[in-house]
């Protein structure tokens, strides 16, 4: 069985339609190289081993922080938020995010 998307994707859509399409497909790729020439203006940092484990470390700690909060912002557990957000130098009162 062939795959109809890929032999014929623009199956049952207009000529005019079409035509926007190709338009709107060229125009995103032409900015994604317009974004890839930009300079890259980052610089190196040349650290010690103890000092790259220490902020891979704090990197590491901050994503399970932000983790911890967007599961208690689901479950709408706002004093674990600011308990969470406190422990990563926030300081907010916890508030109930339901009306």
């Amino acid at each position: 069985m062939k795959n109809k998307i890929l032999t014929k994707p623009f199956t049952g859509i207009s000529k005019i339609h079409q035509g926007k399409l190709w338009i709107l497909l060229a125009l995103g790729l032409s900015t994604m190289t317009a974004m890839a020439n930009e300079a890259d203006n980052r610089l190196v940092l040349n650290l010690s081993k103890p000092q790259r484990n220490h902020v891979l470390g704090e990197m590491r700690s901050l994503l399970a922080g932000t983790q911890t909060i967007l599961g208690a912002l689901a479950k709408d557990d706002m004093a674990t938020v600011a308990e969470q957000s406190k422990a990563q130098g926030f300081n907010i009162k916890p508030k109930s995010c339901k009306p």
